[in-house]
């Protein structure tokens, strides 16, 4: 074979290695970020489940307590002797109603603690089928403070379980969107619009202010407002001024640092 040739074939092997090595390059790029993503996928499925567990342990441990302490007091407080002579009964039916709100609870959220309190509501109004005459209205009032006081568990039971669900693990860089930046940078990309976000952080101005503020009349004032608005950097409140958000304090003060830095 000619010298030219072989040198051809040289050339020409070395240039198909060098592809299949940056290919290969690639390949292990990839399956780098997908494995990081994976990790951090799988990390977030263990908080999560971290945090459910919790959530449930606190969950019944208050319930439990809520109902050891309302038996306590049911048994203390009733009328002992009962001039109905139905005193165990009644604590009995109490204590059912109370432990079938909490199953109500478990099983449908707070909807379904509320369902159940209707429902012992509407049953305590006529005569309970357990018992042979209803009960006297000292033990209703004891009962009735004891529900309310359940009720005021579950809900901060359930305040806690929407803590919970959102308290999500640190956004990572490759889960933000690729709009993220224009949603972020474009409402402040117009001076006048900037000028007031600026006057915002410090206090809330009406629309007369905002116009001397910026000296934009009507519409191209408003259609500047509106981009702030709606990009959730400035709010309206009921009295028709506008106020910084908490989204745009954030901005502000990531705008400062970067330029302190």
């Amino acid at each position: 074979m000619r010298k030219d040739r072989i040198e051809e074939k040289l050339c020409e092997i070395e240039r198909q290695i060098k592809v299949l090595k940056a290919e290969t390059c690639q390949s292990l790029d990839t399956l780098a970020v997908d494995m990081r993503s994976l990790q951090e996928t799988m990390l977030e499925d263990r908080l999560s489940n971290m945090r459910e567990g919790l959530f449930n342990g606190y969950s019944n441990m208050a319930l439990e307590a809520v109902m050891d302490d309302s038996l306590k007091i049911l048994q203390g407080n009733l009328l002992n002797p009962c001039p109905l002579d139905q005193r165990e009964k009644c604590i009995g039916t109490f204590v059912g109603l109370l432990e079938n709100s909490i199953k109500e609870f478990d099983k449908s959220g707070i909807a379904g603690m509320e369902t159940s309190i209707k429902k012992i509501d509407r049953e305590l109004d006529g005569n309970l089928s357990s018992l042979k005459n209803p009960p006297c209205s000292h033990c209703l009032s004891t009962f009735f403070t004891e529900r309310q006081k359940l009720a005021l568990t579950v809900k901060r039971v359930e305040a806690l379980r929407e803590k919970t669900v959102l308290l999500k693990s640190p956004l990572h860089f490759n889960k933000l969107p690729d709009e993220a930046v224009a949603n972020l940078v474009e409402p402040l990309s117009h001076a006048s619009r900037f000028k007031m976000l600026k006057s915002l952080a410090v206090m809330s101005l009406a629309f007369k202010e905002l116009k001397a503020l910026t000296g934009l009349e009507g519409g191209h004032l408003l259609y500047h407002i509106n981009k702030l608005v709606s990009s959730g950097l400035v709010a309206k409140s009921k009295d028709d001024r506008y106020t910084i958000t908490e989204k745009g304090i954030a901005i502000m003060n990531l705008i400062k640092k970067m330029y302190e830095d």
